[in-house]
């Protein structure tokens, strides 16, 4: 047979394979998986990652990871406490289809892009380990996949001899190295085509996928502090006060750079996965692009990106300040974030830990709908102006309440989009996320004093198969059972993700307020 070849037949073999095997000895509640990542930025040199990370099906987990250059933080132990894990689910996409094709990016009604299905593959294996029903299911997926070719025989980084399947696309490389007799992840290579080749970008090398009993490690309970913090400004705390006394009840030690055992309940309600923030960037990113274009962000400056999600703002920033500025993004999942010598990347929890940054440092900071999801809204927010020089400007933008609208060709089809969309709404309302923050914002700015405050709204409708449309079916498949729990059946949740792939169907999308601000001199 030719070398290399269709990667179908042989994917499909060793799925029968896995399912019949008896290939997986470890057992246990906790996934454990130790994996090394480089990433040769084009401009800035090569960045390398070692991670050590369990989780379990509560959403408890924890991870020690090491990195170079240090230029970031060199060493973090990171512990996430029973429900506080949100960046992946609590049941494994790997024991359900539908949750898989969702993740993997191929539940679309255009074709599936194969090497982001791959990257998306590889992304899953840094957080699960897969048992050999879940990789065979895995492999099924990937067989109905048009065009992968499979490479018999292969050696990854570490000298394992594995097989390999591979895609192509837009200049784009994506290979996964498997095992060939328990169908393991070995390895994960992206990269791009240049004048003188194939140029690796990003590098993973799993030295480990197991299962545990018990939990690898967790560190001991540790009291909050009951010391109240200082309000916004003195004028303004009895106006916020009914918004923000949860908010304000405990205070920060600034001098922690270590995850707190205890975590307040409340917490961002989407998993932080390329299918929740690709579409999110595809829409909001123009926005925030001219907010930034507007105020002038220059060579040299300093930037604060709070809560940077998979980086696009992150990286716009990058480009804006240059070689001679510096960025620094900070979220509670960095596995989409790659440190540069521009690019400074901290995971903090933001509910219990503070920015990593000095005050009067900053001279431009963004978040975007991170804000209205923490019950610390307003300490963060006061976090955020502390680090501002005097003439910083802020870039906040946050989803807004909206009625919504619906345009199918069938009227019980729009009854059904309508009630599902405010369904949602609800349902994160109903958890804490305050859905006028964003509304609010201009007012709390105004109060602290801050000039050229200005807010603009942005709404539009969506096509079935639109950027838009796939975050509201991604919202739907995240919320499922919360929804469920709301009287909505599987049978209409199902109808309208397929809805959302209707390019027949119109739906107002949410509404996004974008503010800007300076800080006075």
């Amino acid at each position: 047979m030719a070398y290399p070849q269709p990667a179908r037949t042989p994917l499909l073999a060793l799925a029968a394979r896995l399912r019949t095997s008896a290939c997986d000895t470890a057992t246990g509640r906790y996934d454990l998986v130790h994996y090394r990542q480089w990433n040769k930025p084009a401009r800035h040199g090569a960045a390398v990652r070692e991670v050590v990370r369990w989780r379990g099906d509560d959403r408890s987990g924890g991870q020690l990871a090491t990195q170079h250059p240090t230029g970031v933080v060199p060493v973090t132990h990171d512990w996430w406490r029973p429900g506080d894990l949100y960046n992946v689910g609590p049941i494994t996409p790997f024991t359900r289809t539908d949750m898989l094709r969702v993740d993997l990016g191929i539940n679309k009604p255009s074709p599936a892009d194969p090497t982001e299905v791959l990257a998306n593959l590889a992304y899953l294996a840094t957080w699960y380990s897969p048992r050999r029903d879940g990789r065979a299911a895995a492999f099924t997926v990937l067989a109905g996949l048009s065009p992968l070719t499979y490479y018999p025989g292969v050696v990854d980084r570490s000298g394992r001899p594995g097989i390999a399947v591979a895609a192509t696309s837009g200049g784009r490389r994506a290979l996964l190295v498997l095992r060939p007799d328990t169908g393991e992840v070995l390895a994960y290579e992206s990269a791009r085509l240049g004048p003188i080749g194939w140029r690796a970008q990003t590098y993973l090398l799993y030295l480990a996928h197991s299962h545990a009993t018990r939990r690898w490690w967790q560190p001991a309970a540790r009291p909050r502090s009951a010391t109240p913090s200082p309000p916004l400004v003195p004028a303004a705390a009895t106006a916020l006060a009914a918004d923000n006394a949860h908010a304000l009840s405990h205070h920060d030690d600034p001098r922690s750079h270590s995850m707190t055992a205890t975590a307040p309940t409340q917490r961002y309600q989407f998993r932080n996965s390329p299918h929740q923030l690709h579409p999110l960037q595809e829409m909001l990113d123009p926005v925030t692009l001219d907010d930034l274009t507007r105020l002038g962000v220059n060579p040299g400056h300093t930037a604060l990106d709070v809560g940077a999600g998979a980086g696009s703002i992150a990286q716009h920033l990058c480009e804006l300040v240059g070689r001679s500025g510096k960025v620094i993004a900070v979220d509670i999942d960095t596995s989409m974030l790659n440190p540069t010598e521009v690019l400074d990347v901290y995971q903090r929890d933001l509910r219990t830990q503070p920015l990593p940054v000095e005050p009067g440092t900053i001279d431009i900071a963004t978040a975007r709908c991170v804000l209205e999801h923490l019950p610390n809204r307003h300490l963060l927010l006061h976090q955020m102006i502390n680090a501002l020089r005097p003439g910083g400007h802020l870039v906040l933008g946050e989803i807004v309440y909206a009625p919504v609208s619906a345009h199918a060709p069938v009227d019980s089809d729009n009854e059904l989009i309508t009630r599902v969309v405010h369904t949602i709404l609800d349902v994160l309302a109903g958890r804490g996320v305050d859905l006028h923050w964003g509304d609010k914002v201009p007012s709390v700015l105004l109060a602290n004093g801050f000039e050229q405050v200005h807010t603009h709204w942005v709404a539009e409708t969506w096509a079935g198969g639109s950027a838009g449309c796939r975050l509201y079916a991604d919202n739907v498949t995240q919320l499922r059972d919360r929804l469920l729990a709301e009287d909505l059946s599987h049978d209409e949740l199902d109808r309208f993700a397929e809805l959302m792939a209707d390019p027949a169907v119109l739906v107002r999308g949410y509404q996004f307020a974008s503010t800007t601000a300076r800080k006075p001199h």
